[in-house]
């Protein structure tokens, strides 16, 4: 992962390591220590256990920091990397140059990220305007994409005085504890500002590690992360054990790459299964990974499992009808069990050919109910108006309110004559007595009644 550091590039994002750049753990501490006595600081304000402490400024080397392991933006792709540059990273710190490689080409890609272009702007800029922030150690706890980017920037000045070969860096309390850092490093990067965010599997890692390792307070997550609640925390910390979930039935775990642009769909499915009861639950988790596999050939994000339900029986009737259809089952009406034992083998195997027969019964389904509701929806339509008609004046209306009341009135007489089967016409009959109106419970014909209710309010106005 060390390379040799090339000739001077017009592209200063390019990651590479400078072995020179490492520097161990104690000698760090050294050049900091003799740094804080030897210079009069500056001060910056960090809050600390809830409380800004002026902690010193010292202007150091770049080579006296190293990157952050536990960096939260870093998580999920840590581990691909460090196993791609043959290092285990269950064994890593951070603290030796081959690691340290791994953490820059990961840093330097996210300074140069067009959502937060650290880089860009740093190179815009030619000077540092805040300070790092780093530990008695020299480990960056907030501003390891600006190191990133200030040591591409001084190799691409090729042989002028690197405008970053010393930055500004403001050190913690000695003995900081682990906890303090993890609650600093969320409360600045998720401060409303223009840095950019964690990104949706890191953030949620870094809230299950706090909560469940670090044992932090829920009160202190909910304030450093702006979380509306400890409701919101338990549910970003459950929708990513299911997007775990889905990568280990994908067979391909840490692959967050594979749910690029599906995070919505994990959103919705965590939310719609807890309401059911095993092994109803099972059945749509499995049929949900199935339709979030096959994404990209329409939008299941409109249906349940990922829209509520219409109905309390949806699931199950839906997973009724997907399984006649399949053929996988000739009893009419098969216990929750029996279903389970059919439909989470039919989706488990991911076939496209089965989320596309799935993706059809839930469209037809939703199109039944529709059709069945239509008639009540107008029937409580046409109850408002009554209503609306009964609190109306005659001298409040004008002449042509009146006329277009008589033609409305007159409209939906004959409609309703024809709905009670006292007169028989043919579609075509009855658009020519309506003057060519639209009717009423036929699908391009709805909207009589919503257009009643505005003009009866705006005459009542």
């Amino acid at each position: 992962m060390i390379r040799d550091v090339p000739q001077a590039s017009a592209k200063p994002a390019i990651a590479v390591y400078d072995p020179r750049w490492f520097t161990p753990a104690g000698q760090r501490s050294a050049a900091i220590a003799h740094a804080l006595s030897g210079q009069e600081p500056g001060s910056h304000p960090v809050a600390l256990a809830g409380f800004y402490r002026d902690c010193p400024v010292v202007r150091l080397s770049h080579s006296d920091l190293a990157y952050r392991f536990d960096n939260g933006r870093l998580i999920a792709e840590r581990a691909q990397a460090f196993a791609a540059a043959g290092l285990a990273a269950g064994a890593a710190d951070g603290e030796s140059a081959e690691e340290q490689a791994v953490l820059h080409e990961l840093l330097s890609a996210h300074a140069n990220d067009p959502r937060g272009p650290i880089l860009a702007e740093l190179a815009r800029a030619g000077r540092q305007v805040e300070p790092l922030i780093a530990t008695a150690e020299g480990v960056v706890v907030n501003g390891n994409r600006r190191l990133a980017a200030m040591r591409a920037l001084n190799e691409a000045k090729d042989g002028d005085e690197a405008p970053f070969a010393r930055v500004d860096i403001a050190i913690l309390p000695p003995g900081i504890e682990t906890a303090e850092l993890e609650y600093l490093e969320a409360s600045l990067q998720m401060a409303p500002e223009t840095k950019l965010g964690y990104g949706w599997p890191n953030r949620r890692m870094k809230l299950r590690t706090q909560r469940d390792v670090l044992k932090l307070p829920a009160g202190r997550m909910i304030e450093a992360y702006r979380l509306e609640g400890e409701a919101q925390l338990e549910r970003e910390i459950g929708e990513l054990a299911l997007a775990e979930r889905y990568l280990a039935w994908l067979g391909k775990p840490g692959a967050w790459g594979e749910l690029e642009g599906g995070w919505p769909l994990v959103e919705a499915l965590a939310a719609q299964l807890p309401a059911l009861d095993e092994p109803m639950r099972a059945i749509w988790r499995a049929i949900g990974f199935l339709l979030i596999r096959h994404r990209q050939g329409g939008d299941p994000g409109k249906v349940f499992p990922f829209a509520a339900p219409f109905s309390p029986q949806h699931p199950r009737l839906a997973a009724q009808r997907i399984a006649g259809l399949a053929g996988l089952l000739e009893a009419a009406a098969p216990g929750d069990k029996v279903l389970e034992a059919a439909l989470v083998p039919f989706a488990d195997t991911g076939d496209a050919a089965r989320a596309a027969e799935i993706g059809e019964v839930m469209a037809a389904l939703r199109q039944e109910h529709r059709e069945r509701v239509a008639p009540m929806r107008a029937l409580s339509q046409l109850r408002q108006t009554g209503a609306m008609l009964q609190r109306l004046e005659p001298e409040r209306l004008s002449q042509a309110q009146r006329r277009q009341l008589r033609s409305d009135l007159a409209a939906l007489t004959a409609q309703a004559s024809y709905l009670l089967g006292e007169i028989e016409e043919t579609r075509e009959d009855r658009r020519a007595s309506w003057n060519r109106r639209k009717g009423l419970f036929d699908p391009p014909f709805r909207k009589i009644l919503p257009r009643m209710l505005r003009r009866l309010s705006r005459a009542k106005d």
